[in-house]
């Protein structure tokens, strides 16, 4: 039900996509799934947008001074551009006009947009 997608903050499935090496795994694991299993990852990625560290962490990237923490969130969000969204093109390529305005409004009703919009993963042109 969706508010079994707010019952863990993160969701365990963004939990498991937090790390690198777990951003890195979803091109290996997305071979092997259905095209309704990879369906069913990709709208619960999109229900959960806001809880990815990539979008939660955003915020790190405009700090006026230079961290570690922003060298790692530059990392996380180019593994997320390179792993997790080049898995969920396809999906989404293939996806028919009702599939996409679907997504799109799930992420508009389950996400905060304005802040979405201001992070580097929305603004980056391999993501569109």
């Amino acid at each position: 039900s969706p508010s079994d997608l707010y019952s863990s903050d993160p969701h365990p499935f963004i939990s498991l996509i937090t790390p690198a090496k777990g951003k890195k795994i979803l091109p290996r694991l997305s071979r092997h799934l259905t095209s309704q299993q990879m369906l069913t990852m990709l709208t619960l990625m999109v229900a959960c947008f806001s809880q990815m560290d990539v979008v939660a962490g955003a915020y790190i990237l405009d700090m006026p001074v230079d961290k570690p923490e922003q060298h790692d969130m530059e990392r996380q969000t180019q593994t997320f551009l390179g792993s997790v969204v080049q898995s969920v093109l396809p999906v989404v390529s293939k996806a028919g006009l009702r599939l996409v305005s679907g997504l799109v409004g799930l992420l508009i009703e389950r996400n905060d947009i304005i802040a979405i919009s201001q992070t580097r993963v929305s603004l980056r042109r391999s993501y569109v």
